[in-house]
C-alpha cells in the first residue's frame, strides 16, 4: 500500500511538472545570462573619481505579448581611484526587475524594447588600498533602472544588446549623501 502511494505521488509530481512547463514555454519563459560594463558618476560634483562598474549573472525573462518582465541576479562591482590615488572596490549583489514594452521591427527576428524597474543591491564587501572598508558603505542601496535595447532571435537563442541607465535612490554611505548615475552597456543571451 505504501509503495503504491509513493508511485501515485511521484506520478502526480511528474504530471504537475509537465503541465507547468507547457504554459511557461507558451508564455515565452526564457533563461539566460546577462553581463555588462559602463561608467558612473557621483551626483555630488565635488567627488571627482569616475566609477567603472562591471556586472554579470543569470537572468530570466517572461514574454507576455508586447510586454515582458525580466529579473536578473547579478554580481556588481564598482571600482574607482580617489583624489589621493587610493583604489576602492565595492562588490554588491544586484537583483534588478524590469517591465518592458517590446516592439517587433522585423516580426520573429528583431524587436526593440523599452522599460523601467527597480534594482536593490546588497553589499558583499568593500576594499580600499587593500583594507576592508565594508563598514563605511550602506548594506543596501536602491536604484531605478531605465533600459532601451534590441533583441535578435537566433531561433535557438535570443541575443540582446541593451543600454541601461540607473539612478541611485539612496546614499552610498561612504561618500555622504552622494548618489551615483550609471550608464551600462548590457548584453544578454537567452534560451
Amino acid at each position: 500500500m505504501h509503495r503504491a502511494h509513493s508511485l501515485t505521488a511521484a506520478s502526480f509530481a511528474a504530471l504537475a511538472a509537465l503541465c507547468a512547463a507547457s504554459p511557461a514555454s507558451a508564455l515565452g519563459l526564457e533563461w539566460g545570462v546577462r553581463g555588462g560594463t559602463g561608467t558612473a558618476m557621483w551626483t555630488d560634483s565635488s567627488i571627482e573619481p569616475e566609477v567603472s562598474p562591471f556586472t554579470v549573472g543569470p537572468a530570466v525573462r517572461l514574454g507576455l505579448g508586447v510586454i515582458s518582465l525580466e529579473a536578473d541576479a547579478l554580481w556588481h562591482r564598482a571600482e574607482w581611484a580617489g583624489p589621493t590615488g587610493v583604489h576602492t572596490t565595492v562588490d554588491r549583489v544586484a537583483l534588478p526587475v524590469l517591465a518592458k514594452l517590446d516592439f517587433p521591427m522585423v516580426p520573429g527576428v528583431v524587436s526593440l524594447g523599452f522599460g523601467a524597474g527597480i534594482e536593490p543591491r546588497w553589499l558583499v564587501g568593500a576594499e580600499a588600498a587593500g583594507q576592508d572598508v565594508g563598514g563605511s558603505f550602506a548594506d543596501q542601496t536602491l536604484f531605478l533602472p531605465v533600459a532601451a535595447g534590441v533583441d535578435l532571435d537566433l531561433q535557438v537563442a535570443t541575443a540582446n544588446l541593451e543600454i541601461r541607465y540607473a539612478h541611485q535612490l539612496e546614499p552610498e554611505g561612504a561618500v555622504g549623501q552622494a548618489r551615483k548615475h550609471e550608464l551600462m552597456l548590457m548584453m544578454g543571451l537567452f534560451f
